[in-house]
């Protein structure tokens, strides 16, 4: 261990494997090297899968993991980089930023425990530790249908993964569950109390993002079920007044620039709405050139590395191209809309929020118009969580000749 440039005191020392050990030392030391010797952690285990099968209320010990999902401030999922499996960690003490480490790497060590409830498994860490100057590994959504969700019989144990399905909503059977098929199976998806949903309907085709775990009285009778770990709820605190309905300034929280020397104008408008009684006009003259475009936007705080839906509903009466949704100040999306002329159409982007150092946390969402239009009406901006339960189109039906 080098202890070049080190003050007297003490260091901890950890490495995968190992029982993380404190090393003290004196001032004077200078460029010596102190040579560390660390005990190998008997509850060590390489993967997440062995480390499900020590008993229970054992010590147990893994490194190289990636978050994948959290639950408030002091809940985790990790996940094997492969996505073989995955387990729940309750953290030794609450992490107020533990929502913005997704795909953070770490090394977890503490007691396997077993939920009195459900029998799911988890890690009661005594020990969590980010190593330094690990790239993040982002995990999207495993797909699965339904089958492969429930059947507990299937080998490798996913309880713990995050997983998509999509389906049809059969029935809502408490305030806070419902229940989809997608024609592999009935899944029941659990919503924490506390968690506002944009809550689906009997019938309502939906997309489900969530971690898979167990429900029930008892671990005889837990069922496997989904649970989403984000709401895909608007957040109120990225797009204030999407609808334009504040008063009695409509253009509460929003922001106009012409780069077109005048020939572009907005007004806001009670004629032509989505929803509600206002909604966003914008004209423009200018043709498309260098450094002519005009622009409608916010600027607003964001979560690092969060993931996040950008949606709006658009009209439009002869709109030329390029006219977008962007994030102007990070460049972490764009959305170019269609041309023409049309009714109202949604229009919705995915991204993640990755800062840069002039603006470390600040998203500038925005359309740019850089092209003529007769009217372009906008209404009903929201950014959401990418994950959680959407709404979506149910697809059209295949039709299979035979031959």
């Amino acid at each position: 261990f080098d202890m070049t440039n080190l003050n007297a005191g003490s260091v901890l020392v950890r490495a995968a494997g190992y029982i993380s050990k404190t090393v003290s030392f004196e001032p004077g030391i200078g460029t010596n090297t102190v040579n560390v010797s660390l005990t190998p952690d008997p509850g060590y285990r390489a993967t997440i899968g062995e480390a499900k099968q020590v008993a229970v209320d054992s010590s147990v010990a893994v490194a190289g993991k990636v978050i994948a999902a959290t639950f408030s401030n002091n809940v985790a999922y990790l996940e094997e980089p492969d996505r073989s499996a995955a387990i729940k960690v309750t953290l030794p003490t609450p992490d107020s930023a533990l929502h913005s480490k997704l795909g953070k790497v770490v090394n977890v060590s503490g007691v396997l425990r077993s939920d009195p409830m459900t029998g799911e498994l988890f890690i009661e860490a005594s020990e969590w530790f980010e190593p330094p100057s690990v790239n993040r590994i982002f995990l999207e959504g495993l797909h699965m249908n339904g089958r492969t969700v429930l059947d507990s019989s299937a080998g490798t144990d996913i309880v713990g993964l995050d997983v998509k399905v999509v389906g049809r909503v059969l029935s809502v059977t408490s305030p806070n569950d419902f229940v989809i098929d997608d024609g592999g199976g009935s899944l029941t998806v659990k919503v924490e109390p506390s968690v506002i949903l944009d809550w689906p309907s009997v019938g309502d085709f939906v997309s489900v993002e969530g971690v898979v775990s167990l429900d029930g009285a008892t671990p005889q009778s837990a069922v496997r079920v989904i649970k989403p770990w984000n709401t895909n709820q608007p957040i109120t605190t990225i797009i204030r007044n999407g609808g334009f309905e504040a008063t009695p300034n409509h253009m509460d929280q929003w922001g106009w620039i012409d780069h077109t020397g005048g020939l572009a104008s907005i007004t806001l408008q009670q004629d032509v709405v989505h929803s509600g009684g206002w909604a966003a006009k914008i004209t423009s003259t200018a043709s498309a050139g260098y450094d002519i475009y005009a622009r409608l936007y916010q600027i607003k705080d964001a979560e690092e590395y969060q993931e996040y839906e950008l949606s709006s509903w658009v009209k439009a009466e002869n709109l030329q191209l390029p006219t977008y949704w962007e994030d102007q100040g990070q460049y972490n999306f764009a959305l170019m809309l269609p041309s023409g002329t049309y009714d109202w159409i949604r229009t919705n982007v995915k991204f993640r929020f990755i800062s840069n150092p002039v603006y470390p946390t600040l998203l500038f969402p925005g359309i740019t118009i850089a092209n003529a239009v007769d009217a372009l009406y906008v209404d009903d901006v929201e950014i959401r969580y990418a994950r959680g339960t959407v709404k979506v189109e149910e697809p059209a039906p295949v039709s299979v000749s035979a031959f």
